[in-house]
């Protein structure tokens, strides 16, 4: 689950195959989000708000750009579908919103440069341990994933 950065928005992976927004100040479901094949299994909203990443059992992160309407429902509409090919369990975007980084069940984690989708060169892997967890360091310069047995990867972004 992850908040929007105002806090009036709570973006829930449920179980069903769906997202939920959930609109705090009025304790309603403001956006359902339906399709996928296999569970939802991370959310992850931009900074600025305008973006829902959402990585699935489907080996996909799907990018949604989403706004509150003034009814208190929310819009959404599909931006991207970026391939990793295994399950991505974790998603986070930088703090400038440029970047969506993606771990997937395994030890592999991908950049993707936003709105384009662009792949960011290179493959970040961690060897012999399966990552399950990414952060971007508040100043975007650090790049973090954590594992399943405690160890924790850190790579310099610039």
């Amino acid at each position: 689950m992850s908040f929007g950065p105002q806090g009036q928005v709570l973006a829930l992976a449920v179980s069903d195959g769906s997202v939920w927004l959930w609109h705090l100040p009025e304790d309603h479901v403001a956006r359902h989000l339906a399709g996928w094949q296999e569970r939802p299994l991370a959310v992850a909203f931009s900074p600025d708000g305008r973006l829902l990443a959402v990585g699935s059992e489907e080996g996909t992160a799907e990018v949604w750009q989403v706004a509150a309407s003034r009814d208190g429902s929310w819009r959404a509409t599909h931006l991207l579908t970026l391939q990793h090919g295994n399950w991505v369990v974790d998603l986070a975007f930088s703090p400038q919103g440029d970047t969506l980084a993606t771990v997937a069940l395994g030890n592999d984690v991908h950049l993707w440069k936003m709105p384009s989708g662009d792949q960011v060169d290179g493959r970040w892997l961690m060897r012999g341990d399966e990552m399950l967890r990414v952060a971007f360091s508040p100043d975007g310069r650090w790049l973090a994933a954590g594992t399943i047995r405690g160890a924790v990867a850190l790579w310099e972004l610039r």
